[in-house]
């Protein structure tokens, strides 16, 4: 089993690290190697929607002054936050926007659910229950702020977070969730 750390200590000349690939790892190890790796930086459910044998994912880290970066790139999966996982949680949570650059992702918070598209972003507090994930092939650039720095609630954190995505998303849920106009079109 290979061990890995989602931490990025002592990188801060900028320079990526790899932190998983799991490519290195055999098929059958795949499905723990990720939940390990997601799980030293914060407790999570991760469900994957392909066989194990098929799943991949590929994350890399980087510092840039106090600010951590990381990019994930790999097959669909879903990541869950519940109320359990918030006891576990690090001494100092942090805030992350993140960009989907590739696939269809999906996130569901404080009640609401909502997509992203390419170069559509999401805010997310560490603190806040939550599901994140992407559909397919996907990847996302995420940047990663201690929640002290920022000097907001929580509650301020995750009500921004409902607000901020893109309006071609935004209608795509909608053709989704209402039927399509005789034309086939969206209202």
């Amino acid at each position: 089993m290979h061990h890995v750390t989602l931490e990025v200590v002592g990188q801060d000349r900028g320079l990526p690290v790899l932190l998983v690939d799991l490519d290195t790892v055999a098929p059958h190890e795949r499905v723990d190697a990720f939940q390990h790796a997601l799980d030293q930086s914060v407790p999570n459910d991760v469900v994957h929607e392909g066989p194990a044998a098929g799943i991949r994912a590929r994350l890399e880290g980087w510092r840039i002054g106090a600010l951590d970066l990381v990019d994930a790139r790999g097959t669909g999966f879903r990541v869950r936050r519940t109320e359990k996982h918030l006891r576990r949680l690090r001494e100092r949570p942090i805030v992350s926007v993140t960009l989907q650059t590739r696939g269809t992702g999906r996130v569901e918070l404080a009640g609401r659910q909502q997509l992203l598209g390419p170069d559509d972003i999401s805010v997310l507090h560490e603190v806040s229950a939550r599901t994140y994930g992407w559909s397919g092939t996907g990847s996302s650039q995420a940047l990663m702020i201690d929640a002290g720095r920022l000097g907001l609630p929580v509650e301020t954190v995750v009500e921004a977070s409902c607000r901020c995505r893109s309006r071609r998303c935004a209608r795509r849920a909608r053709c989704w969730a209402t039927p399509p106009t005789t034309t086939g079109r969206c209202r």
